[in-house]
């Protein structure tokens, strides 16, 4: 009878063990990858700030080149920083030229909707890496 109770003990062991979160298909891990591609004619610095206006990260993009903006484990409790468009709510774009694009996102009043790097619908998902291309349109547009 106690080799039963055992072995029971231990079936409902691997039982459970293997019904982790991630382990059992449904829910699946992932990781993003969110870069900046820099498409126009200058030289870029990218500034991403958080809500209270604190700069997040400077990114420095020359021309043709692309470059890391944040990556992260989508599913990891506690760290929703990974998602760009979620925890930051503006950014300046500056060319090598002088010219700036400021672009707000979120809880600002005045929102830039056209290619906006705050923006989920301005980047290009694949696999694992979400791009965002910055063209000579937004040069254009920079002030």
């Amino acid at each position: 009878m106690k080799n039963i109770a055992l072995i029971s003990l231990c079936t409902l062991a691997l039982v459970l063990q293997s019904c982790r979160e991630g382990d059992d298909g449904n829910t699946k891990s992932c990781f993003k990858i969110f870069e900046a591609k820099n498409e126009s004619n200058k030289k870029a610095v990218i500034y991403l700030f958080k809500p209270n206006n604190s700069l997040f990260k400077q990114v420095t993009i020359d021309v043709g080149d692309s470059s890391i903006l944040d990556q992260g484990n989508c599913n990891a409790p506690h760290t929703p920083e990974y998602l760009l468009t979620i925890s930051l709510d503006s950014a300046i774009i500056e060319f090598s030229d002088g010219k700036r694009l400021i672009q707000t996102f979120g809880n600002r009043i005045k929102m830039d909707t056209v290619n906006n790097i705050l923006s989920n619908l301005s980047y290009i998902s694949s696999n694992n890496k979400m791009r965002f291309n910055l063209r000579q349109l937004d040069y254009q547009r920079a002030k």
